[in-house]
């Protein structure tokens, strides 16, 4: 599959200055891009490759709005559909965009999907030390569940975060 124009086939959404639209393994390249630039332990392109391939996961990607084509990607949001639960895989925004509500943009789109598909609760695991990262999911009604001890390659610990999705997707509990 080439580059598609937006909303042909995957539909596409207005938020802001970005649209947001479902990825396909042509966005490979841009996903791992923003993956490598935003984690220190990014996933390998073949892990990356297998959640855009699997059907439980959904990635939708935020493009500047009036893009015509996919050729710039400034951020990425993946979940995993378990129900009744569900888990933020991946929330990556490119640095130079970053500070201007992107995550939060990203992160409603995924708990709005989550809400309509009646999730019940959503998790994901950040590192301890990201204080923007876990302001943004405090900021939207995580609360930590558990502390996975030197989780990380580097010896970082994870928090796990939950949110029951009741109510409205932006909402607190």
């Amino acid at each position: 599959m080439t580059k598609e124009r937006l909303g042909d086939p995957f539909p596409a959404a207005a938020a802001g200055p970005w649209v947001l639209c479902l990825a396909a393994i042509d966005d490979l390249d841009a996903i791992a891009s923003i993956e490598t630039e935003s984690f220190p332990d990014p996933w390998s392109r073949a892990g990356l490759s297998s959640m855009l391939r699997t059907p439980i996961d959904r990635t939708w990607l935020a493009l500047p709005a009036g893009t015509v084509h996919r050729d710039r990607v400034d951020g990425f949001v993946a979940v995993r559909f378990q129900p009744p639960e569900a888990e933020i895989l991946r929330l990556a925004v490119r640095s130079p965009v970053r500070r201007r509500g992107l995550g939060s943009i990203l992160l409603l789109q995924a708990l709005d999907a989550c809400h309509k598909a009646s999730i019940d609760a959503v998790y994901l695991e950040v590192r301890r030390a990201n204080a923007a990262a876990l302001a943004l999911y405090l900021k939207h009604g995580f609360r930590t569940q558990a502390v996975r001890r030197h989780y990380y390659p580097d010896g970082t610990d994870a928090l796990v975060l939950s949110r029951i999705t009741e109510g409205r997707p932006g909402s607190r509990p």
